[in-house]
């Protein structure tokens, strides 16, 4: 479903409908989901989380509480320093 929407040209209710469906998803579901006002004010609550913490795109990780910038590299440091650090990481 990712790819298709990436590659869409057009994103209306009947376009999506279609992607749900070429990707075996239940569409029934799928468009009381696009309808249900839960769903949007979990999508709402979830946007202004992601504007909140600093999250500008996609992946955007965390660690600790913290945003990680930078390369794969840089995260795997970031983890292995929470991993080894005499606490262990937050939460654990």
């Amino acid at each position: 479903m990712h790819q298709r929407l990436l590659a869409a040209d057009d994103l209306d209710g009947d376009a999506l409908v279609a992607m749900a469906a070429a990707a075996g998803l239940d569409t029934g579901r799928f468009v009381a989901d696009l309808d249900s006002p839960a769903v949007a004010d979990r999508v709402d609550a979830d946007l202004r989380s992601a504007r909140n913490s600093g999250a500008d795109g996609t992946p955007t990780f965390f660690l600790d509480g913290h945003r990680i910038d930078g390369s794969l590299v840089d995260i795997i440091a970031a983890v292995e320093r929470s991993l080894a650090a005499p606490t262990g990481p937050k939460g654990r």
